[in-house]
């Protein structure tokens, strides 16, 4: 078993930091140009942690875009 270092902690911490601003600036679907900007936002801080928690990093990412999304569609139908 390895053992956590204080900078994975340190770098860990930043990342769920950054993943809940970009969470909560897109909590509420908006315009197409939204869904984009949430796209490029996320592909910026998944390339920022690859190197830590990567496969972490991208099941989030995958569960606040699938939110966006479920929300947006669901918007539209009522």
């Amino acid at each position: 078993m390895t053992s956590v270092t204080n900078k994975d902690i340190l770098q860990e911490f930043a990342m769920w930091g950054e993943l809940f601003n970009l969470r909560k600036k897109y909590y509420v679907p908006g315009s197409g140009q939204d869904a984009l900007n949430l796209v490029s936002e996320a592909d910026v801080i998944y390339k920022k942690y690859k190197d830590i928690g990567n496969e972490l990093c991208h099941e989030l990412i995958w569960s606040i875009l699938h939110e966006y999304e479920r929300k947006s569609v669901e918007g539209r139908t009522q």
